[in-house]
């Protein structure tokens, strides 16, 4: 009887840090593949809906797997294996930063899991997806840099995680939906919805993964080589626009140039919230406060115009340093902001690769 005592002590404390919730970093024995993210989002709604297909590679066998997840009401989950059996997950509570899938059996090798979900729309804060008046209309937008992407699906919410992200959103019939990535199909749906299916990403971290919904404008600013450009702004402020759209493509040209190397992804969308004092390198979604890239043409000042082509340049050059090559972990996150924005400009406006700034 005491051996017995003793071996099930032993393997009570072996299987206990298993039943945790990670303190900071999921384990790396975990390894996402990629994502398919399904998103129902209504922008006058505080809340949306959510499913993620994660393909998964398990290099030991698990019998628990932690994801990044905050303020997600997770209703179900299930993993298929590669072979196509399936194993159902009960949902194990991680804190503020956390959801554990429990299984029966631990479960290894190449498959995927899906987590069907429910997830808040804020109105009082710009972490994971928020929302946006102006005028009389709603617009969702995303800000997920740096731990908040996990607000708006389960994931592996760190840098070094970097891995191709579809994204499908139901959206109502009358919104424009964009995403990092060109569109690749739309179809209509009951109740007035509409499914927007966005084209694979490259691998990105899940911090850069961007989406927006509402009743945009759309400026076409042009192309770079086949590199469509636009310029998305709230209803009815397409004309301010006027300016960021023809700055942009000679910008992102003379950023070419500088870095010797294409741009890399296949679209620049540069969309404008109702706010001020803010942009995000999103790969491929770069947002920006309303009073960087736009002003009325007839009120426009040589200074504005100087601030929009330091800001957009600044931003634009992220998608090289900060999305194409991306940092391991946030304590080298000062490589993507190691040369001023200032800097950037005045050596691409002088043709000089050595500039200082000053």
């Amino acid at each position: 009887m005491r051996n017995f005592v003793v071996l099930f002590a032993a393997c009570s404390l072996a299987a206990a840090p298993h039943a945790e919730p990670p303190k900071l970093r999921v384990s790396d024995n975990v390894q996402p593949i990629r994502y398919a993210v399904d998103l129902t989002v209504v922008p006058d709604r505080d809340t949306f809906r959510g499913a993620v297909d994660i393909s998964i590679d398990i290099r030991t066998p698990a019998p628990i797997i932690w994801l990044n997840a905050s303020d997600l009401e997770i209703e179900s989950a299930n993993f298929r294996s590669a072979s196509g059996a399936s194993a159902k997950a009960a949902i194990l509570p991680g804190g503020k930063d956390f959801a554990g899938f429990s299984f029966d059996h631990p479960i290894s090798g190449h498959g995927v899991l899906h987590v069907a979900y429910k997830g808040k729309i804020s109105r009082n804060s710009s972490a994971g997806l928020f929302q946006l008046k102006q005028a009389d209309q709603w617009y969702v937008f995303s800000q997920f840099e740096p731990t908040d992407a996990r607000r708006a699906f389960p994931c592996f919410d760190e840098p070094s995680f970097k891995v191709p992200w579809q994204l499908t959103l139901h959206v109502p019939k009358d919104n424009v939906a964009v995403a990092n990535t060109p569109q690749l199909s739309r179809t209509d749906e009951p109740d007035g919805m509409q499914a927007v299916k966005f084209k694979e990403s490259k691998p990105l971290p899940s911090y850069l993964v961007a989406l927006a919904v509402g009743r945009f404008d759309i400026v076409d600013a042009g192309k770079l080589g086949k590199t469509p450009l636009r310029i998305i702004t709230p209803h009815g402020k397409g004309p301010n626009a006027k300016y960021a759209a023809e700055a942009i493509p000679q910008l992102l040209k003379l950023l070419e140039n500088y870095f010797g190397i294409p741009y890399p992804y296949e679209k620049l969308d540069s969309i404008v919230m109702p706010i001020s004092n803010f942009a995000m390198e999103n790969a491929g979604l770069i947002t920006y406060g309303e009073t960087s890239l736009l002003a009325k043409p007839e009120e426009d000042s040589i200074n504005r115009q100087r601030g929009c082509a330091i800001v957009t340049a600044h931003e634009m050059a992220h998608q090289w340093f900060g999305d194409l090559v991306t940092t391991a972990w946030w304590d080298d996150i000062w490589l993507n902001e190691a040369l001023p924005p200032g800097w950037r400009t005045r050596s691409l406006v002088n043709g000089n690769r050595s500039g200082t700034s000053t």
